[in-house]
């Protein structure tokens, strides 16, 4: 493990996905996915990008005809898929996908998986017919600052970084 304090590794790790954001021309969350993809080896995700963008899109679920959001919040009143509740409109949240929960779902669905560790990093949309990832940012809307899971979650994306990374 490297011997770097936790600030210059959350620094180095977001200084990674700014540079990388202009490749996949995306949002931050999005490059995020594709570099945990790649066990954050920035030259490996250029790689793959120019070679079969397609591929690799289809490999962490985002395909291009799902647009750059990471999230994406309803237009109109919803009934929830997991809770049946009927949620007005802004009171819902996909992963961008066409499959919006309430939040309250959502926090649920996060909890359980935080709570099975490090596999809450590669969480896909609820639906079983979908493979669109959540990302970071989803998790932060329906997690609140402070909370447990929001935190667990943190500490498993800075653990990959250091771990999974390639660049050591």
């Amino acid at each position: 493990m490297r011997d770097v304090p936790e600030g210059g590794l959350l620094c180095e790790a977001r200084l990674v996905v700014v540079l990388l954001t202009t490749i996949a021309r995306a949002p931050g969350a999005r490059p995020r996915v594709f570099l945990r993809h790649c066990r954050w080896d920035p030259e490996r995700l250029e790689n793959e990008w120019f070679s079969n963008e397609r591929r690799i899109r289809e490999a962490v679920g985002l395909t291009a005809d799902q647009g750059d959001a990471a999230t994406a919040v309803n237009d109109r009143p919803l009934t929830c898929a997991i809770c049946f509740g009927v949620h007005s409109a802004g009171e819902m949240i996909s992963v961008g996908c066409a499959h919006y929960y309430c939040h309250e779902c959502w926090g649920g669905y996060i909890h359980k998986a935080v709570g099975d560790g490090a596999r809450c990093l590669v969480l896909r949309c609820p639906d079983p017919s979908c493979g669109a990832p959540v990302t970071r940012e989803l998790v932060r809307e329906v997690v609140a600052a402070g909370a447990d899971d929001r935190a667990r979650y943190e500490t498993f994306v800075l653990r990959s970084y250091v771990e999974e990374g390639t660049s050591k």
